[in-house]
């Protein structure tokens, strides 16, 4: 039995001109070309509250991100009513732990959040990736390719 595409949403958050920081794009680009029949992908730079609603529609949503503090790249499950570390100092950019937090308290708790961090070094303009970035780029898409398997198997 297939999943339908609508149940799982894989979320690319990153500027392609900030070098490191293209690395979500990438990994969900590469990733989006096997699976795209099964999941669903939105490529964004920023987060915001806008997404709120979009996001309650499905029932697991994975964010994948660049991170300078990951030491490796990683799958975490976000927990409900955990404390995220809020907006940055920007209002109009906020953190996957509180946009999941904002989606289960207006929308219910039905969807499930996940976080990928990606480690990153080098985010000054630039369209290329660093060395260390391609080499975690692919340890992270190996373990979202397992990630969106372990979905469907448990979607289905």
């Amino acid at each position: 039995m297939e999943v339908q595409a609508q149940k799982m949403l894989i979320i690319a958050i990153g500027n392609a001109l900030r070098g490191d920081d293209a690395v979500a794009g990438m990994v969900c680009e590469a990733l989006e070309k096997e699976y795209s029949h099964r999941a669903n992908f939105l490529y964004v730079q920023q987060l915001d509250i806008g997404l709120a609603e979009s996001l309650s529609a499905y029932v697991a949503v994975l964010f994948v991100d660049a991170s300078i503090s990951a030491a490796k790249a990683n799958i975490n499950l976000l927990q409900k009513n955990s404390t995220g570390s809020g907006s940055r100092s920007f209002t109009h950019h906020i953190q996957p732990q509180v946009l999941a937090q904002l989606v289960q308290k207006l929308y219910g708790d039905h969807t499930t959040f996940f976080l990928c961090e990606i480690p990153v070094q080098a985010l000054e303009l630039s369209n290329e990736l660093s060395a260390p970035a391609r080499k975690d780029a692919a340890e992270a898409t190996k373990q979202i390719e397992a990630w969106i398997l372990s979905q469907l198997a448990s979607l289905s």
